[in-house]
């Protein structure tokens, strides 16, 4: 499996207002049949995101949205291609996702020390 928007490994996903993520992806994948997500942490299996169906794949083509990881990390989040008999079509796993806020300070000698914050 091939995520070209979305996901990558070592991600900040930004937060919404109830502090959980939002994130859609799209790619490229062997076959057609259901995504299918499990994000973990290093105690195990995140409560209601375990092996929840996160978006679809056609001909091909795969898109779909993780939303519901709460602000922290480091997660692991792993998706599946399975078909309608739920055999595993494809997979691919992302590491070292954060879920929060990035922040980026820019400017010249007005924005000396602001780093530090």
């Amino acid at each position: 499996m091939e995520i070209r928007e979305g996901l990558f490994d070592r991600m900040v996903i930004q937060r919404n207002s109830r502090d959980v993520s939002e994130v859609r992806f799209t790619g490229r994948c062997q076959g057609s049949g259901t995504v299918v997500a499990t994000v973990m942490t290093q105690e195990g299996a995140l409560p209601g995101l375990q092996e929840v169906t996160v978006g679809r794949a056609i001909c091909g083509a795969v898109f779909g949205h993780v939303n519901g990881i709460p602000v922290g990390g480091p997660y692991t989040i792993h998706l599946q291609v399975r078909d309608d008999a739920g055999e595993i079509l494809d997979a691919r796993t992302f590491t070292d996702i954060l879920v929060g806020d990035v922040w980026i300070l820019a400017g010249q000698s007005n924005m000396q020390g602001c780093g530090m914050l």
